[in-house]
C-alpha cells in the first residue's frame, strides 16, 4: 500500500509545527528537549556508513545499512516515513496514525504494521534496527533503547519550519530516502517561499489553537 506525496506533504508540515501543542505538559518537563536543547542528534558520515551521534543520550552508533526494521514512535515521524519508506520497512507506528481527527497518514499502514507503546522491553523485543523518537519524548525509553544497543534517531520537536525541515532530512538520511526526499523538501521550499511572498491582509487576524 502507498500513499501519494502530494496528498501527505502539504499536510505534513502542519502536523509537526502543530504537534508539540498536543504533548502533555507533564511530558515536556520530563523531555529530552528540556534537559539538552541545543544539543542535536546529528548523522556523520563515515566511509560507507553514516553514525548517528546523540550528546544527550550519549549514543554513538554506526549505521552500516539503510535501517529495514524502523519503529516510529511520534505521529509526525509516522507520517514522514509514509512518504520516505515502504511501509514494510516500519513495524512499529503509534496507534494515533489511525485516526483522521489528528493523522495524515490514516489509512496507510496496514493492520499487519503493529501500533507500539513508549514500552522498552516490547520495542526490544521486536528487534528494531532503528527507533525514531523526538526532542519531547520521555527519556527512559530512548535511553534504556541506547543502553540494549538499538540505534535511536532524535527528532526535532517541529516547533518552527525550520526545525519541520531539519527533521525531515534527518530522517531521510537514517533511512537511505534522500532522493526521495529531494522532492519533498523543493515542494516544502516552494511553498514557504510562496507563502512568505503573499501580503498579509491588514489587520492581522488573531487564531486560538485548542486540542485535548
Amino acid at each position: 500500500m502507498k500513499v501519494r506525496s502530494e496528498r501527505v506533504l502539504p499536510l505534513v508540515a502542519l502536523a509537526l509545527a502543530l504537534l508539540a501543542a498536543r504533548v502533555p505538559l507533564s511530558a515536556v518537563q520530563a523531555s529530552l528537549e528540556t534537559e539538552a536543547s541545543s544539543r542535536r542528534a546529528r548523522l556523520v558520515s563515515e566511509g560507507a556508513s553514516l553514525v548517528l551521534e546523540d550528546a544527550t543520550l550519549s549514543e554513538r552508533v554506526v549505521l552500516s545499512r539503510a535501517p529495514r526494521r524502523i519503529v516510529s514512535l511520534t505521529l509526525a515521524s509516522d507520517e514522514l516515513l509514509a512518504s520516505l519508506v515502504p511501509v514494510d520497512r516500519v513495524i512499529g507506528v503509534t496507534p494515533l496514525v489511525d485516526d483522521p481527527a489528528y493523522s495524515h497518514a490514516a489509512g496507510v499502514y496496514p493492520a499487519s504494521t503493529p501500533r507500539v507503546s513508549a514500552s522498552a522491553e516490547a520495542l526490544l523485543a521486536r528487534s528494531p534496527d532503528l527507533v525514531v523518537v523526538s526532542s519531547y519524548s520521555h527519556p527512559a525509553t530512548a535511553r534504556a533503547l541506547v543502553g540494549a544497543g538499538v540505534p535511536v534517531l532524535r527528532l526535532p520537536s517541529g516547533r518552527s519550519l525550520d526545525e519541520v525541515r531539519e527533521a525531515l532530512v534527518l530522517l531521510a538520511r537514517a533511512v537511505g530516502a534522500e532522493d526521495r526526499a529531494a522532492g519533498l523538501l523543493a515542494r516544502f521550499d516552494e511553498t514557504r517561499a510562496s507563502l512568505s511572498s503573499r501580503t498579509p491582509p491588514v489587520p492581522r487576524p488573531r487564531a486560538l489553537f485548542l486540542a485535548a
